[in-house]
């Protein structure tokens, strides 16, 4: 399972949003995450892949696809959690 299907499960187990409308959604809002829901969902986000998004990254993100290139690049960059 790649980083954007396991963001996307977590958001539909988390949030309750189906997995189907995730995947047509453009952005977060369209999904119906607001800020709110964002802030859980990111919670949820760094415990399973063990790295903190901070405020600057997190301003970016408009979609599924943005958390999961910030995660991905966390990640190679070995920024996770000590």
């Amino acid at each position: 399972m790649d980083t954007l299907d396991t963001i996307e499960r977590i958001a539909s187990e988390k949030l309750g949003i189906a997995a189907e409308r995730l995947k047509s959604a453009h952005t977060l809002s369209e999904a119906g995450i607001d800020s709110l829901a964002a802030t859980e969902l990111v919670f949820a986000i760094e415990a399973q892949f063990g790295v903190v998004i901070d405020a600057t990254e997190l301003a970016r993100v408009r979609t599924m696809q943005d958390l999961a290139d910030i995660v991905d690049a966390l990640r190679a960059d070995g920024r996770g959690m000590s």
